[in-house]
C-alpha cells in the first residue's frame, strides 16, 4: 500500500477541526456510492446506482477517493464500464466480482494495489486499460500486466479465441485466466518460468496450451480439473513428460517425407497461432508443402514460409478459417489450385519483390507482372473491389466463397475469367464491367460475355425473381449457384444449362423453361429444396447426372424429346409422387430414380409411347396418362415419312374416335377429313398414302361427332 504524505486541504483550511475527523467515520452514502471515511480519505464500499458507464469521482465532499473496498461493486450486473480516478491507490479483493455486464475498466495513474480476484466472473470484460504514467501496472491489448510486463496479472474473461502471451513475460499470476470460458488456446513463450495457483482454473473452452520453452514451475490446480486440455511442446525443448499439470502432453512437430535429399512437408501436429515453415529440418532443405497438408486447420492464424520452399500444393491450406496473414518467400514458383481457398479471415498476402513468379498488391495475390489475379484475400473488409487495370486473367476461384464483397469492378483489360471465379459470394450484388471491355459485359450487374449470349455469373446477393434476356443461348457452369432467387424464366433462345447452373438455389420455387432448351447439365437444379414442380419442354433431350436430385419435387412433367436420363438424376426427391412423360421411355441409369419413396411414385405415359413396362423392374408404378384432347406423338420411329405414306401415332383415350383432317394452306379454311380412327388402348397409328400428291400437307385432330 502507498501511504499518502500530503496534508488534506480540509485540515489546512480548518486546523482546529475536532480530532474526530482523523478517525474512521461510519458508512455514509453519496449519490450512487456508499463510502467510509478513514484518515480524511474516502473508501468506496458499495454501489447503488443504475449502472451503465460509471466514472468514480476523485473527491466526495472535498475528501479524496483513495480506495475501492472489498466487494464494493460486486454483483452489479448493470455496470458496463468503469473509470477509476487517479486519486485511487488500491482496489480491494473481489471489488468487481461477478459484474456480468462490465466490458471495460480504465485504471487511474495512482492505482498501486489490486486485490485478489478483483475482476472474477466478469464474463463480458474485454479490456483493462492502464495509463502509461502508472508506476505499478500496464496493459497490452486490454490485458493487465505489472509495469515491467514480466507478470501477466489478469486476462479479461470476456475475450475469446486464441491468445499469445508476449515474449518477456516470466510469471503468470494467480487466477490470471480464471473463468475465461471462451478462450480456446494460449501460446506461452519460453520466457515464462512460473505459473501460479489456479491460473487457468475453470477455462471451460480452453483446449490447447502451447509451450515454446521448457516446463515452467507450477502452482496448485493451475489447470483445475480441465479434462479437455492438451499441452503442446516444441521439439527444441526438454524436460517434458507424458503429463503436465494433470493434462496430456503432445510433441508439436511437422511431418515430412524425403525425396532425393529434400523434404516435403505433409502436415503435422502443430499448436494454434502462427506457424513458420522452416527452410531446413535436420540439415535437409524443405522444398515443398504437399497437397492438403494443413487443410481444415482452424487454429492456424498466421503463416510464414521460409526461403527455399518452391512449391505449395493444391489445397495445402484450404479452409484454414482463422488464417489472417501469409508470407510467401522469393523462392516459391508454384502455388497449387485452392492452396488458400476458403481462408475467410485471410486479409493479406505478402510476397517479396525478389519472387520471380508471384507478387502481391493491396494484400491480394497476383502473378509477377500483375496480369493475373490469383487470389483475392477474403478477410479484407472493403465492400467494393476494383480489379487493377492491366489484369488480363482472373484465375479459377479467385473470389470464390468471399462473403464481404458487394461489388466487383472489371476493367477493360480482362480477357479471361476462370471457372468459379465469383462463385458463392453471398453478399455480391453487382459485377460491373468497363464498357470498353472487348470480352465481357454486364446487364444490371449480371455478368455476360461481350455478345451477351452466355450468362456467366448472377450475383448471389440479389433477391427475388429474374428473367433471362432473350438472345442468351448458354447458362454457364455455376452461374446461379447458391443464389437467393425465388423464380427464374428461361427463354427459348437458351439451348444449354451447364453443370451446377442453379445448384443450391434453396429459395427457388418457380422455374419456367421455354421450348428450345436441349440439355440439363450435371447437378443443374440439385439441392433446390423449395422447388416443388417442374415442366421440361419437348426440346430437352438430355438430363444429366444429379440434375434434379435432392429437391422437394412433388411432380415432374418430362417433354417428348428426352432420350437420356443420367445417374441419380431424380434421386432423393422424397415428396415426388407423379412423373408425367410425353415421349417414349428414355435410356436411363438404374440409379436415375432412386430413394426411399419409390413405392409412392407413379410414372404416367401417353398411350402409344413405348418401353414403359421396363420401369416395373425398378419398383416403379406405371400408368397410362389420358390427356383431355387428342395428341399427335411427334417423337419415335413411327413419326414422319414411311414407305409410300406419311405416318404418326395418335394418343388420347381408349375407345375414343378421332378424325384426322388435312389442308394445304394454313391460312385458308380448307380442312378436309382424311380418316376417322378409333383408339384401341388409347392410341392408333395413322397412315396417309396421299401425302405425296401435295406440295404441302398439314394435319390436325378433331374428336369424332
Amino acid at each position: 500500500m502507498i501511504t499518502l504524505s500530503s496534508v488534506n486541504p480540509l485540515l489546512q483550511r480548518h486546523p482546529r477541526l475536532p480530532l474526530l475527523l482523523l478517525m474512521a467515520l461510519p458508512l455514509v452514502a453519496h449519490a450512487q456510492f456508499e463510502y467510509a471515511i478513514t484518515n480524511n480519505a474516502i473508501t468506496i464500499t458499495g454501489y447503488t446506482g443504475q449502472g451503465g458507464a460509471v466514472t468514480i469521482p476523485a473527491f466526495v465532499n472535498r475528501l479524496p477517493v483513495t480506495a475501492i473496498g472489498d466487494s464494493a461493486f460486486a454483483w452489479s450486473d448493470s455496470l458496463t464500464s468503469v473509470t477509476i480516478p487517479d486519486s485511487v491507490t488500491s482496489i480491494g479483493d473481489e471489488a468487481f466480482q461477478e459484474c456480468m455486464g462490465l466490458t471495460n475498466v480504465t485504471l487511474g495513474i495512482g492505482v498501486a494495489s489490486i486485490g485478489n480476484m478483483a475482476f472474477e466472473w466478469c464474463g463480458s470484460l474485454q479490456s483493462i486499460l492502464v495509463p502509461v504514467q502508472n508506476s505499478f501496472y500496464s496493459s497490452v491489448d486490454g490485458v493487465l500486466f505489472d509495469q515491467a510486463q514480466t507478470t501477466l496479472l489478469q486476462f479479461p474473461p470476456g475475450q475469446s479465441g486464441n491468445y499469445t502471451i508476449p515474449n518477456g513475460v516470466a510469471n503468470i499470476g494467480t487466477d490470471a485466466f480464471y473463468d475465461c470460458f471462451d478462450l480456446r488456446s494460449v501460446t506461452i513463450p519460453g520466457s515464462v518460468t512460473t505459473i501460479q495457483d489456479e491460473a487457468f482454473y475453470d477455462c471451460m473452452g480452453l483446449s490447447i496450451v502451447c509451450f515454446q520453452g521448457n516446463p515452467p514451475g507450477l502452482g496448485t490446480a493451475v489447470f483445475g480439473d480441465d479434462t479437455y486440455l492438451t499441452v503442446y511442446y516444441l521439439p527444441t525443448t526438454s524436460g517434458w513428460g507424458t503429463n503436465f499439470g494433470g493434462c496430456p502432453t503432445v510433441l508439436a512437430q511437422l511431418n515430412y517425407i524425403t525425396n532425393n535429399g529434400t523434404l516435403t512437408i505433409t502436415g503435422g501436429t502443430i499448436p494454434p497461432g502462427g506457424m513458420t515453415i522452416p527452410g531446413t529440418i535436420n540439415g535437409l532443405a524443405v522444398t515443398s508443402i504437399a497437397e492438403r497438408a494443413f487443410n481444415f486447420d482452424e487454429s492456424l492464424t498466421s503463416l510464414t514460409i521460409s526461403n527455399g520452399v518452391t512449391s505449395i500444393g493444391d489445397g495445402a491450406f484450404d479452409y484454414c478459417v482463422s488464417l489472417t496473414n501469409v508470407t510467401i518467400p522469393g523462392s516459391v514458383t508454384n502455388i497449387g489450385d485452392y492452396a488458400f481457398g476458403d481462408c475467410f479471415s485471410l486479409a493479406n498476402f505478402t510476397v517479396p519483390a525478389a519472387n520471380s513468379v508471384y507478387s502481391s498488391v493491396g494484400g491480394n495475390l497476383f502473378n509477377k507482372n500483375q496480369t493475373a489475379l490469383i487470389q483475392y484475400a477474403y478477410g479484407q473488409t472493403a465492400g467494393s473491389y476494383a480489379i487493377p487495370n492491366g489484369v488480363t486473367t482472373i484465375e479459377d476461384g479467385a473470389f470464390e466463397d468471399d462473403y464481404t464483397l458487394t461489388n466487383i469492378l472489371i476493367p477493360n483489360s480482362v480477357t479471361t475469367i476462370g471457372d468459379y471465379a465469383f462463385a458463392y459470394c453471398s453478399s455480391l450484388l453487382a459485377i460491373t464491367v468497363a464498357p470498353a471491355n472487348a470480352a465481357y459485359s454486364d446487364v444490371g450487374g449480371v455478368l455476360f460475355d461481350k455478345k451477351q449470349t452466355t450468362l456467366i455469373q448472377y450475383p448471389e446477393g440479389l433477391l427475388g425473381g429474374y428473367t433471362i434476356p432473350t438472345g442468351v443461348t448458354t447458362i454457364a457452369t455455376n452461374a446461379f449457384s447458391d443464389c437467393n432467387l425465388t423464380s427464374v424464366a428461361i427463354p427459348g433462345s437458351v439451348t444449354a444449362l451447364e453443370d451446377d447452373a442453379f445448384f443450391g438455389c434453396y429459395w427457388l420455387t418457380n422455374v419456367v423453361i421455354a421450348n428450345g432448351l436441349n440439355s440439363l447439365g450435371e447437378s443443374v437444379f440439385q439441392y433446390c429444396w423449395n422447388l416443388t414442380s417442374l415442366t421440361l419442354p419437348n426440346s430437352v433431350t438430355t438430363i444429366g447426372n444429379y440434375a434434379l436430385a435432392d429437391n422437394s419435387l412433388g411432380s415432374l412433367t418430362v417433354g417428348s424429346g428426352v432420350s437420356s436420363l443420367g445417374a441419380y438424376a431424380l434421386a432423393n426427391n422424397s415428396d415426388l409422387t407423379n412423373i408425367y412423360c410425353l415421349g417414349n421411355v428414355p435410356s436411363f441409369d438404374p440409379t436415375a430414380i432412386s430413394g426411399d419413396n419409390l413405392s409412392r411414385i407413379t410414372v404416367y405415359y401417353l398411350p402409344g409411347t413405348t418401353g414403359w413396362s421396363r420401369l416395373a423392374a425398378y419398383g416403379l408404378r406405371v400408368a397410362p396418362w389420358y390427356l383431355p384432347s387428342p395428341l399427335i406423338l411427334i417423337n419415335g420411329p413411327g413419326f414422319g415419312v414411311q414407305t409410300n405414306a406419311f405416318c404418326f401415332t395418335i394418343s388420347w383415350a381408349t375407345n375414343a374416335s378421332v378424325v384426322v383432317e388435312a389442308c394445304t394452306n394454313l391460312g385458308a379454311s380448307g380442312w378436309q377429313p382424311v380418316q376417322t380412327n378409333t383408339l384401341t388402348g388409347g392410341s392408333v397409328w395413322f397412315s396417309d398414302p396421299q401425302w405425296m400428291h401435295y406440295q404441302n400437307r398439314f394435319y390436325r385432330l378433331v374428336s369424332a361427332p
